[in-house]
Parts: structure tokens; C-alpha cells; sequence
């Protein structure tokens, strides 16, 4: 059953990012990162709820109204200034939030914590007459962003992964982590919205989240849909979790004007500047004594006899060119009939646009796997290469697992259908997919290559 995604993009942790238990929050904050709320209750620093959708109008602006609750209960929470209601129109407008597709938790907590920080709900309003996607998502006045960027100025906000996106973490031993993070901090998770199981929210074993919620208690959580406050499973199989500390600004000066880059960039254009009337002088002008023009070189002349080799351009491997067509294919929409559950389609697609025919399958991983073993212009291979197709077929999981994936293998990445935004797109790094699909869901993982060398 395809899900409603309510505006949650969830991609690879970055390499730099803090994940909870590597020492750098604690080294950095010190006590800041240390148990503040032993009871990992935040109900009561928690503000009137706020629905993300008024009529039939959703703004798609789940993960900016879960990170203000989080970012608003722990500064309430520890007795610093901060508006009683926050502008979500604001973080989803300055953080670029995207109508019908969301927007990505780690980007939000990045770009508030270091560009934009947060402003009051009357500064940049959801007022009643806002009811379409060109209304809610405008751009923001340089006054506005001036107010939330002094906010950076007064506080440091620093965000660190409880359960990255992609992780090894049994659903028991992500409870743990939440659990120990609430006390630390305020925590906004990942969920799928909604399944429920008596009086508790459950998830299936492989399911994909689509939604982003504060967690305000131990197995509770705070949404922006009726009803406003629900139980979760005690091992519900959060997707990702990030936990947020604040603290005053130290230095009084925001992330961003701390920017190196930025300041070598404008010493390298002051000095620019300077060359400026150099260049601009005429060429006598610039030294004391007049420069003499250059002779003319001697004419080189090459006996017509001499043959000049013209080498022939190198011939692409079909496995090279499928790699450059699916290059050539990110961000585009390669599954025009199924959406979560397009990968298979995808990668025919791709195939089709590099030697004019699908591989077979449909949109069936099992059928694909099937149709790529009896192919005689595909080979096994164990070693993979740019090009090659990876496929942990449906049907193989020694877990239970309901749906494998298929992709194509890139230098750095594996191409395939993103089941949150539809698009064909950079989803997995070849180690993170065998921690997900191989360790996590039990699937086994095969490498199919394109024969031959392009006519």
C-alpha cells in the first residue's frame, strides 16, 4: 500500500555530522550536553498545539514545525528569551521547503542553527486567507532574516544524530538511545504516519517513514495531526532521530559571520580591487621606461611529408555509457507508473534511454533479478564497477523483509528511485546499502554488468 508522505526527505548522514555517543557534543558544550531533564519529560515547555494543514491545504512543513517545538521547549525549558509561538512559514520558507515533497530534517536543523535562526509567529504569519502553495512559500523579507539571524547571535543551537539515517540499531536499542537523548536535550524523530495497533502507533518491519514529530515523553510524541498527542509502540522502528542542545552564544558573533571561506573570499576580491587601475592603465604608463614592442617570431615551417597521426577517440564499454546515462538522469522523474515502489521501473527506464530497450521485469525487483540472470548481454560480477546494476531482489530476505531495491552502481554512490521524492537520485553509498538492505532487512545483494564496447 503506497503511503501519503507528509513531508519528510530522510538521505545519508554527512561525514562531519555529530552522532550521539562520539564525544564531540560533550566536548565542545561540556555540561551543555550533559543530563538536564532527568525524567526526559518536555510536555510541559511545550506550546498550544499547531496543525501543518488547514482544510485541504497541507504545507508539507512537518520537520519545521517538529524542530521550532524542539528548539522552543528546550529554550523555555532552560529560561532563555525566545517567542512563545515561532514561525514555521519562516524556517519553511528561509530553509526552502518544497510543497508536496517536504524537506530534509539534518538541512533544516543545519540552516537554522548556522544562517537563519528563528523569529516570532507575527513577523512572518499563517494567516487565514494563506491557502495555496505560492502563497505560504514566498520569499522573506531581508528584515525578517535580519531578526533571526540576531537570534544566532544571542544562542547556539547544535544538533546531533540520535539514530542517523542509516544505521545498524535493533528498534530496542533505538528506544535506548532516544530514551537517554531526552534527557540531554529536546529529540524530534522520524514516523510513519499512521498505523495504529489498540491504543498504540505501530510500524511494519521495513517500512519507510513519512513524517517528522517531537518526542515529548518516553514513547510519546507531539504531531501536528488530531489527535495532537500519541503512544508509540515500545519498539517502534524510528527511520532517524535528531537530539538539539542550546546554550548562550559565548563569542556573541553568529555561525555565519564566522564563515572562513567568506572572509577569504572578500580579502581575494579587496585584492582584486587593488589590480583594478593596474589593468586599466595603458601598458606604457606602468614602468618608467617605454617598453619596446616584441619581435615577430620566425615562421616554423613542417614539411608536408611528414604524416601527422590522428589517434582514434577511446570507445566507451556499454557499462561506461549506462553510467552516463544514468548520471545524466538524476533529479528526474524514471518511474512514470509506480512511486515508492519504482526502482525496478527506474533502472528499465535508464536502460531504455542508454540502448533503446528495457531489460525486462517490469516494475518487479524479483522479475528484474530473474530477467537479468537469463540476459545474454548481462554477466554476473562480484567486483563492482561505475555502471554496473546492483539488485537485493524482492522475495529474498531472510528476515521478512517485504521490498528489495535495485539501482545503478555510481564512483561514489548508487543511483536509484528515491521512494520519498520519486525522483531518480544519489540515495546510498555501496557500504550503507549493505548495512541497510544486507545486515538491517536480510536480503542478499547481486551485480549485474552490460557486456561489450559501445559501436
Amino acid at each position: 500500500m503506497e503511503r501519503k508522505n507528509y513531508g519528510l526527505i530522510l538521505r545519508p548522514q554527512k561525514r562531519h555530522a555529530w552522532i550521539m555517543g562520539s564525544g564531540k557534543a560533550t566536548a565542545k558544550l561540556g555540561a551543555d550536553a550533559g543530563i538536564i531533564n532527568p525524567k526526559g519529560d518536555w510536555w510541559k515547555w511545550l506550546g498550544a498545539p499547531e496543525h501543518q494543514k488547514r482544510g485541504d491545504f497541507d504545507t508539507f512543513n512537518c520537520v519545521c514545525h517538529a524542530i521550532l517545538k524542539a528548539i522552543r521547549a528546550l529554550a523555555k525549558f532552560k529560561g532563555y528569551k525566545i517567542p512563545d509561538n515561532l514561525s514555521e512559514r519562516y524556517a519553511g520558507c528561509v530553509c526552502g521547503t518544497v510543497c508536496g515533497v517536504g524537506n530534509e530534517p539534518w538541512r533544516v536543523a543545519e540552516l537554522i542553527a548556522t544562517q537563519f535562526g528563528v523569529v516570532a509567529e507575527e513577523r512572518m504569519p499563517w494567516s487565514p486567507e494563506i491557502d495555496r502553495c505560492e502563497e505560504y512559500y514566498t520569499p522573506v523579507d531581508e528584515n525578517v532574516v535580519a531578526e533571526g539571524q540576531q537570534f544566532l547571535r544571542e544562542y547556539e543551537i547544535e544538533p546531533e544524530w540520535v539514530i542517523p539515517p542509516i544505521n545498524n540499531f535493533s528498534p530496542k536499542e533505538k528506544n535506548r538511545r532516544i530514551k537517554a537523548a531526552l534527557k540531554r536535550g529536546t529529540v524530534v524523530a522520524s514516523v510513519l504516519a499512521w498505523q495504529k495497533t489498540g491504543t498504540r502507533y505501530t510500524k511494519p518491519v521495513g517500512a519507510r517513514d513519512t513524517h517528522l514529530v517531537m518526542i515529548a515523553a518516553d514513547e510519546e510524541i507531539s504531531d501536528q495531526y488530531e489527535p495532537f498527542k500519541k503512544k508509540l509502540d515500545p519498539e517502534y522502528d524510528y527511520n532517524a532521530a535528531i537530539l538539539f542542545f542550546m546554550r548562550p552564544n559565548p563569542t556573541g558573533v553568529a555561525p555565519f559571520e564566522q564563515n572562513y571561506l567568506v572572509l577569504m573570499l572578500q580579502k581575494a576580491l579587496r585584492a582584486l580591487k587593488a589590480l583594478v587601475p593596474f589593468f586599466t592603465t595603458p601598458r606604457e604608463a606602468r614602468f618608467d621606461v617605454p617598453m619596446e614592442p616584441l619581435p615577430a617570431p620566425e615562421p616554423v615551417t613542417v614539411p608536408s611529408t611528414v604524416p601527422v597521426p590522428v589517434p582514434e577517440p577511446p570507445r566507451l564499454t556499454n557499462r561506461e555509457h549506462l553510467y552516463q546515462v544514468a548520471k545524466g538522469c538524476l533529479g528526474r522523474d524514471m518511474a512514470k507508473t509506480q512511486n515508492e515502489l519504482g526502482c525496478a521501473e527506474a533502472v528499465n527506464a535508464v536502460h531504455k534511454l542508454a540502448f533503446g530497450r528495457q531489460i525486462g521485469g517490469g516494475a518487479s525487483t524479483a522479475l528484474l533479478y530473474k530477467a537479468l540472470k537469463a540476459h545474454p548481454d548481462f554477466m554476473a560480477v562480484t567486483e563492482p564497477l561505475p555502471g554496473d546494476i546492483i539488485i537485493s531482489p524482492t522475495g529474498t530476505s531472510s528476515k521478512g523483509a517485504p521490498n528489495g531495491h535495485t539501482g545503478i552502481v555510481g564512483k561514489t554512490h548508487i543511483m536509484s528511485n528515491n521512494s520519498l521524492t520519486y525522483k531518480w537520485d544519489a540515495t546510498h553509498t555501496p557500504g550503507q546499502w549493505a548495512a541497510y538492505y544486507g545486515k538491517k532487512l536480510g536480503f542478499p545483494t547481486f551485480y549485474f554488468r552490460r557486456k561489450g564496447v559501445r559501436s
